[in-house]
């Protein structure tokens, strides 16, 4: 498996994993985010306030993203009236079934001997899942053969299959990229919202950044303007410090190992809990707050504040050759669409204090009742 696994990688990585992966994907992703913006204006009611389903829309925004960016295809997530029953509802809600099971089917492993109902509900949100993501891989793979590439920018899944033909590692890598990067960059983006409406100070530092940046609300963003916006890449890598969708990482030994006095055998589970980590004040000043400001060099210093943690205690994507492999594409999705939020809304929360649950991924549980009001 392991073997299987690494020649995977070695023929994603170079198409996903690279820093200047994502550059020539703008476009598509800042057409996406600007019918999201479009999308809240509809749903606002007469307080200009959104109904607690927030997070439901950002699903069908990133879903809608990553399908763009890798097959060049619109699913049409973002209409006004998507029917319960549409494929990109369905699509959703099957990914949904899929991350609530599969925490309790690591816990409760009783699937393995019998077919329990979590059991049941898992393989058939898996199979309808897959079977809508193959469906529209197939349909785009067609369509693509008959569009001339020398006037346009290659899809992610084009330039997998140029580097090696074989469909089923395409197939693997698109499958893992809609499962993966729909849930994470969701909470993520609902959760980074959240810390801004809770510090209004620091949302206006962000919105000033991005008024220099982007004068007209209307401008398309480009990678050159997004490697410009400091504060809000900084913003972004504060929220998953406080709050990290993935609430640490687990990986099995291959070896017996000796750790901190302790002889631990080969084929152990060993749990790195970054998210208790990234919150002590051994590690950040004053952790609990959500200080952007920590990732940005001060006063002529060498480094950011941040960087004199420990370099394994912020691990938001992981480490080595097992980090997300979508990683650059969700930082990227991120930028854009909170840069267009804070842009054309003030973000407002007048409600509870969010809760969250920690299972397979750490997410809020209360409704996220924002109020976007409208920047002159």
């Amino acid at each position: 498996e392991g073997e299987e696994w690494q020649s995977f990688r070695s023929k994603v990585n170079p198409i996903l994993m690279q820093p200047s992966a994502p550059r020539m994907y703008v476009a598509p992703i800042d057409a996406v985010a600007n019918d999201f913006i479009d999308r809240l204006r509809d749903l606002r009611d007469e307080k200009q306030e959104i109904p607690g389903n927030f997070v439901d829309e950002l699903h069908k925004w990133a879903l809608e993203s990553i399908i763009n960016i890798s097959l060049d295809k619109r699913m049409g997530c973002l209409e006004k009236d998507l029917k319960p029953d549409s494929e990109p509802q369905k699509m959703i809600d099957a990914l949904g079934v899929i991350f609530e099971t599969s925490f309790s089917l690591q816990i409760f492993q009783l699937w393995k001997y019998i077919n329990t109902p979590t059991w049941k509900k898992f393989v058939e949100a898996s199979d309808f899942f897959n079977e809508m993501a193959i469906k529209c891989i197939n349909e785009a793979t067609e369509r693509l053969k008959n569009l001339p590439a020398n006037d346009r920018e290659l899809t992610i899944l084009e330039k997998l299959l140029i580097r090696d033909p074989n469909p089923k590692i395409a197939m693997v890598m698109a499958l893992d990229m809609f499962a993966a990067g729909v849930e994470t960059t969701s909470f993520a983006t609902a959760i980074t919202l959240y810390l801004l409406a809770l510090n209004p100070e620091k949302q206006e530092k962000l919105y000033e950044e991005l008024l220099h940046h982007v004068p007209d609300q209307n401008t398309e963003l480009t990678i050159e303007k997004l490697n410009e916006m400091k504060y809000l890449k900084s913003c972004i890598k504060e929220s998953l410090r406080l709050k990290p969708i993935v609430p640490g990482n687990i990986r099995t030994l291959t070896k017996d190992i000796v750790l901190c006095g302790y002889r631990i055998p080969k084929g152990v589970d060993v749990a790195f809990p970054n998210i208790h980590l990234c919150q002590t004040d051994k590690h950040f000043r004053e952790a609990k707050k959500f200080l952007p400001e920590r990732w940005i060099r001060q006063n002529g210093e060498d480094r950011p504040e941040a960087k004199n943690a420990h370099p394994f205690v912020y691990m938001p994507f992981g480490f080595g050759p097992r980090m997300c492999l979508g990683r650059r594409f969700a930082e990227l999705e991120m930028e854009v669409v909170l840069a267009k939020i804070i842009r054309n809304f003030k973000v407002e929360y007048h409600y509870e204090e969010v809760q969250f649950k920690s299972t397979l991924l750490y997410a809020p549980v209360t409704p996220l009742k924002f109020k976007f009001v409208d920047r002159k």
